[in-house]
């Protein structure tokens, strides 16, 4: 009898820490959508967004990094990532640069 396993699409940081840290992060988002001029709402709301919704399945070895580029979730996963970066630099110059 043969058994068939569906592709595993788990990420190596478990479910609740997951779900727990990208709930921290998009309330804490939310809470600074106070002041959106400041713009630091923006690193944390899309690291929520990036932890409870588009973190990419890992690669599978027989796959090629072209392949595995050209992904809409990995394609989207790495704009958030970077809008992330963007928003934490632009907290950071806001801190430091006065």
């Amino acid at each position: 009898m043969q058994v068939w396993f569906p592709e595993r699409t788990e990420s190596p940081i478990p479910l609740w820490m997951k779900i727990s840290a990208g709930s921290f992060s998009m309330l804490v988002g939310i809470l600074l959508l106070k002041h959106p001029l400041d713009f630091m709402w923006v690193q944390q709301l899309c690291l929520g967004i990036w932890l409870l919704f588009v973190m990419p399945p890992l690669r599978r070895p027989g796959e090629s990094k072209r392949e595995y580029w050209k992904k809409p979730r990995v394609i989207l996963s790495l704009l958030l990532l970077i809008a992330a970066m963007g928003g934490a630099l632009h907290t950071l110059y806001i801190l430091y640069g006065r």
